[in-house]
């Protein structure tokens, strides 16, 4: 999404390689996966539960996070920039690439292309589930794991976990679309289309990092709803997302306050900075009339300017 997070790279072990592209799994997921674990037997005290989270619910996660980010890699290989590195973390998926030359309408298509990638995914999990579903299993619109779910067969363990992950892909999709808050897409997404509709750079960012501070504080609340809701458990990822996201969105705000934006990992790329200085058009391109050649990208190291989708 377009933030640096430091040390995900040095905090985490190397899961595989995909077309010359390291796959990574930050040290934080597991220890997330782990302490809802832990809550998973304070709430339900059975080891059905622990079970089903470690081989099947962690797995799926991880799963869904990396058909995510197979979106951003496809859209970044298209639009001319290569990319390094995936890191699975808590957030969901950074991917470390090189830019492109597409301006805010490409960075808006790579930013699209992760959370769009949820949709085939979800239709297929429904689909299995209403078809194998029986009238003995949960009502499909119940987004978490029940005792109805682990103590039947292998094959109502299977349904539950097509349910619930149809509606953590559903989370997925709509916390990138919906919310402007870094590192998740929503804040790329929301910036790109501010600044297309001619919104200047300082006063799109100050928006959306005092929004992204009222719905940070919104999910914070409504995880830890559902952490004490006694029906069952959850909640963990709601109120890290939320936790982070207000922090992210603080530090955006204080850069917009004292000027400081060039410092920022989104508003500070070079487009961003070049459009309201010198004028250079949403595609990529300048707006002088001598000069109609492609912005060329800029290199980035990934140790200081390493793009996160």
């Amino acid at each position: 999404t377009g933030v640096v997070v430091e040390g995900t790279t040095t905090n985490s072990c190397k899961l595989g390689t995909f077309r010359n592209t390291q796959i990574l799994v930050h040290w934080s997921i597991i220890f997330l996966f782990g302490f809802n674990c832990l809550v998973s037997i304070v709430y339900t005290y059975t080891f059905r539960v622990l079970l089903f989270n470690s081989l099947f619910w962690g797995p799926m996660v991880i799963l869904s996070l990396l058909v995510h980010e197979l979106g951003h890699y496809i859209a970044t290989k298209k639009l001319g920039g290569e990319v390094d590195q995936i890191i699975i973390w808590p957030l969901g998926g950074l991917t470390f690439h090189g830019p492109t030359d597409k301006g805010i309408k490409g960075d808006l298509k790579v930013a699209l292309a992760g959370p769009l990638m949820q949709i085939p995914l979800m239709i297929i999990l429904a689909i299995i589930y209403l078809a194998l579903m029986t009238p003995e299993t949960p009502p499909f619109q119940m987004f978490y794991i029940s005792q109805m779910d682990i103590e039947n067969s292998i094959g109502s363990i299977f349904l539950g976990l097509c349910r619930v992950s149809f509606w953590y892909n559903f989370f997925i999709f709509g916390i990138n679309l919906i919310v402007p808050i870094s590192p998740l897409d929503g804040l790329r997404i929301w910036a790109a289309c501010l600044r297309i509709l001619g919104m200047s750079v300082t006063w799109t960012a100050k928006f959306l990092a005092y929004f992204g501070m009222l719905i940070s504080f919104a999910v914070f609340l409504f995880g830890v709803f559902i952490l004490f809701d006694l029906s069952h458990y959850g909640g963990i990822t709601e109120m890290f997302l939320g936790a982070f996201g207000f922090a992210s969105s603080k530090a955006l705000r204080d850069l917009a306050r004292t000027d400081l934006l060039s410092l920022d990992p989104i508003f500070g790329r070079s487009w961003y900075a070049s459009e309201e200085s010198r004028g250079v058009e949403m595609s990529g391109t300048s707006s002088n009339n001598n000069d109609n050649q492609p912005s060329q990208p800029v290199p980035v190291e990934l140790s200081e300017g390493a793009e996160i989708l």
